[in-house]
């Protein structure tokens, strides 16, 4: 907690969030927890339930505190309990819920500490009756207020009137040290993997004309039938049923496809029931979620972004640095922020079906042409390599567009980890002078 005087050289930095469920947001707090100096901070994190897979993932030095309410919105005592153990000098929350209860539990408890407030869904989706007031009420009263992607900074200030002064735009942190080597790793699923090309693909072309049938899968290792991948939480804004959609209008026309929608969530079992509906059980398959599903992206021929809603879309900024083609909906914040100047990549408008199709079977035929001329889908760049990803690491990044190397290293720097770090480093020493607290300087270990 932060006294009116004398100084902390460890300042108490707390992340507020539901979980560490497999979701963008809480994959970017494990990020964050594993970026910050534990030399320089003194590291905590709250969180309603002690689940989900990104727990693993958290350095032994984070300290964890699990509320354990029954539901979030009544969880105003547990985190009052919670705020006294801890008694941090700075929270920073994410998602509206827990920032709403993070400048509320602050006025509760009669503690002083500071509150940043992290958004990482638009704005502007659509949300119950009162949210936006609450809101509206809540950010103006935080220290700062984050929003991951330029168009939700606009949407803060805009929508909920939060004061520019207030408004911060940082970006979630996605590429870190381990990135390409964790991509480099074996996939396991046979969609993906070098063997025999089955009984009427054709070696020269990725559209295939007649129905192929799959009946034992042992015979149909790989094949050069492309594979399109979807990546996230199975949930309504996702929009799969698009995706899904769109596989079957391909095959009507006779260009054969197969996708894989990696992820897990409410919508499983509507997703399975269409993918039976649409007779589509040889062609799109829902694994489950993957603990690293960079392979899959790695290896996939084309990833689809189907939302409706995205704050700072993860997958698709993992699928630009490992240049997969790209197919994406034209979302209200994020989307073009990452695709900005990459050409290559197709933005098609939200729940629009045909556009998804017609886009897809683009882009199965450009790549059919560029495999044909034997041309590198991936040329690597081990210059940008160099800027931020360690020197032991043999994996170079993948760079598919017409672009200088300084350009995509300016494209790509801004969601690597340390320089995320940075900025809420900066943003942290910020709110910590407001209460009077200079932090001590602390040489980083490189």
């Amino acid at each position: 907690m932060i006294e009116k005087t004398g100084k902390k050289p460890k300042p108490r930095v707390a992340m507020l969030i539901t979980s560490l469920a497999g979701g963008g947001a809480e994959k970017a707090v494990s990020m964050l927890l594993q970026g910050f100096d534990p030399e320089r901070y003194e590291l905590h994190l709250i969180v309603n339930r002690k689940e989900g897979p990104y727990m693993s993932l958290l350095p032994s030095y984070v300290q964890v505190s699990e509320m354990n309410a029954p539901r979030l919105r009544s969880a105003w005592k547990a985190y009052m309990r919670t705020l006294r153990q801890v008694r941090p000098d700075v929270v920073i929350s994410h998602m509206w819920e827990n920032n709403v209860l993070n400048v509320i539990g602050r006025r509760l408890s009669g503690l002083r500490f500071a509150t940043v407030l992290c958004e990482h869904s638009s704005i502007s989706r659509h949300r119950g009756k009162g949210v936006n007031i609450m809101r509206r009420w809540c950010y103006k009263r935080a220290d700062a207020v984050v929003g991951c992607s330029q168009m939700m900074g606009e949407e803060l200030k805009d929508i909920l009137q939060v004061p520019r002064s207030l408004v911060h735009v940082i970006y979630n942190a996605v590429l870190n040290e381990s990135f390409y080597s964790r991509a480099n790793e074996n996939v396991e699923h046979y969609w993906l993997q070098q063997g025999p090309v089955e009984a009427g693909a054709s070696n020269d072309s990725w559209v295939i004309e007649d129905e192929v049938h799959i009946a034992d899968r042992d015979e149909v290792v790989a094949s050069n039938i492309p594979v399109l991948l979807g990546l996230g939480r199975l949930s309504p804004e996702k929009r799969y049923d698009l995706l899904i959609e769109a596989v079957h209008r391909l095959h009507q026309r006779g260009c054969k496809v197969r996708a894989l929608i990696i992820g897990e969530g409410a919508e499983r079992e509507r997703l399975t029931k269409l993918i039976a509906d649409k007779a589509l059980e040889s062609w799109v398959e829902l694994p489950g979620y993957a603990s690293n599903p960079l392979p899959f992206l790695r290896q996939a021929d084309i990833y689809v972004q189907s939302s409706d809603v995205e704050g700072l879309p993860t997958a698709l900024i993992e699928a630009v640095a490992l240049g997969t083609s790209i197919v994406a909906t034209r979302t209200a914040t994020g989307t073009e922020e990452v695709l900005e100047g990459i050409h290559s990549a197709l933005l098609v408008p939200c729940d629009d079906v045909e556009a998804m199709a017609n886009a897809l079977e683009k882009q199965v035929m450009d790549l059919a042409i560029r495999r044909q001329h034997n041309e590198e889908l991936n040329v690597p760049s081990k210059h940008i390599v160099d800027h931020f990803i360690a020197p032991e690491s043999i994996r170079e990044i993948a760079a598919s567009y017409v672009d200088s190397l300084d350009t995509q290293f300016q494209r790509l720097n801004k969601f690597t980890l340390s320089y995320v770090v940075e900025q809420y480093e900066s943003l942290i020493r910020d709110v910590l002078k407001k209460y009077g607290i200079e932090e001590n300087a602390v040489s980083r270990q490189l």
